[in-house]
């Protein structure tokens, strides 16, 4: 009996081991979907006023609230430093959110729920994050 609740205890303390290399990723890659997939539509419009620019900032990015290598190019994901390359990105703020209601919505978020904690405790960050 003994033995049974030592083994038992220490596959839960494996499992829980394993949380932070398995669930974050998988999370990532099921929120974190791209919709349209390149090449893109554009018009001819969008296109040249695009070109037009000389400079090209992106004032907010969440990309950090992942354990992603953006330094890689993913197929998933929004964002990664080579596709901000290919777009001509010149300047890139990469913020991090510090709370999310668990129903974000435009008209009315009461705050009650967090999601970014979660998220932070099931990728093994330290919880003052």
């Amino acid at each position: 009996m003994k033995n049974t609740i030592i083994i038992c205890f220490l596959v839960i303390i494996a499992l829980l081991l394993c949380i932070p290399i398995f669930v974050p990723p998988q999370l990532d890659q099921q929120k974190n979907t791209v919709v349209h997939s390149y090449p893109y539509k554009v018009t001819d419009q969008a296109l040249e006023l695009y070109q037009s620019f000389d400079f090209i900032g992106d004032l907010h990015s969440d990309v950090l609230l992942w354990k992603r290598d953006i330094v890689q190019k993913n197929d998933y994901g929004h964002e990664d430093i080579p596709r901000m390359v290919e777009a001509n990105i010149a300047l890139q703020a990469f913020t991090l959110v510090n709370k999310t209601p668990a129903k974000l919505n435009y008209d009315k978020n009461t705050g009650e729920s967090d999601q970014i904690t979660q998220l932070f405790i099931a990728q093994g960050r330290p919880l003052k994050t």
